[in-house]
């Protein structure tokens, strides 16, 4: 169509095709619903063939923690969805791994006491060397 340099050369209808704020977020969204209703199925489905119980849900105990960390990791998808859109995926998702990692990381060190001592700091500097390589990573694209 002759837009190919720029989204922003394009026609607002070509435009709002690859509109990754709105629609592409509602399809994704939809389908993995989809896809988790298709396993929850399949699952309940298994354990009634060989007839034992589907496992409980514990849905007082899990819809605040469940219900936080789905929203936290909705919004980290959306944003890392607009990252990649602006700086490409060769980069952004480099990035957003390596931070997924050093979060990790992070809380396994501070919430669980996993590690302590000489290993601890020695996975910080390890977490300082990754944060740098972000860092470095993103003026690879100016």
């Amino acid at each position: 169509h002759g837009c190919a340099p720029s989204l922003s050369d394009c026609p607002a209808a070509i435009r709002e095709e690859f509109n990754t704020g709105g629609s592409w977020i509602v399809s994704f969204g939809i389908g993995a619903a989809a896809v988790t209703l298709g396993f929850l199925v399949l699952m309940h489905a298994q354990k009634a063939a060989v007839r034992q119980p589907a496992p409980p849900f514990h849905l007082r105990v899990m819809l605040v923690p469940g219900a936080v960390a789905g929203l936290c990791w909705s919004a980290a998808n959306f944003c890392g969805i607009l990252a990649t859109s602006r700086g490409g995926n060769a980069i952004v998702m480099a990035q957003m791994c390596a931070a997924q990692l050093v979060t990790s990381g992070l809380w396994g060190i501070l919430y669980f006491r996993e590690l302590h001592g000489r290993q601890a700091a020695v996975w910080g500097f390890f977490a300082l060397w990754t944060l740098a390589a972000i860092t470095l990573l993103s003026f690879e694209k100016g």
